[in-house]
């Protein structure tokens, strides 16, 4: 597990170059995602090591990005929200996302309530307008 420092340590990288968003899949059903993106693939390494994760890489950009996504963001957003400063409120939406939304499963679906995935997705972009525009 790890300790306070790294959390505070991950929470400062996800404060920097973090994004949390609500995305739709191809069948309409909603998501959460949290990445980092860097140019430099030994970093995220380092923290896919510590704190699990997938590292993708983006050839466009010639960037590369450690996600987490839905129930496996969970752990992740509760141990660095109390060390954010810029994307606290994104966080505390995701984690609204995570405990109202994804809420059961059944079969091989998960039941949502789709008119609050989509308000929660719609308040995450907006915060992001707000503040980074």
């Amino acid at each position: 597990m790890p300790a306070d420092f790294d959390w505070a340590y991950l929470a400062g990288i996800i404060d920097g170059e973090g994004c949390i968003s609500v995305a739709i899949t191809r069948n309409g059903a909603y998501y959460l995602q949290l990445r980092i993106s860097q140019k430099n693939k030994g970093d995220l390494k380092k923290l896919q090591t510590k704190f699990g994760g997938r590292l993708n890489s983006n050839s466009n950009t010639q960037s590369y990005q450690l996600h987490w996504y839905g129930r496996d963001a969970e752990p992740i957003l509760r141990n660095i929200l109390p060390y954010l400063i810029w994307k606290k409120d994104e966080a505390e939406l995701a984690i609204a996302f995570i405990d109202q939304i994804m809420i059961s499963r059944q079969g091989r679906g998960i039941k949502q309530n789709k008119s609050l995935a989509q308000f929660i997705k719609d308040e995450l972009q907006a915060i992001k307008r707000w503040k980074y525009a």
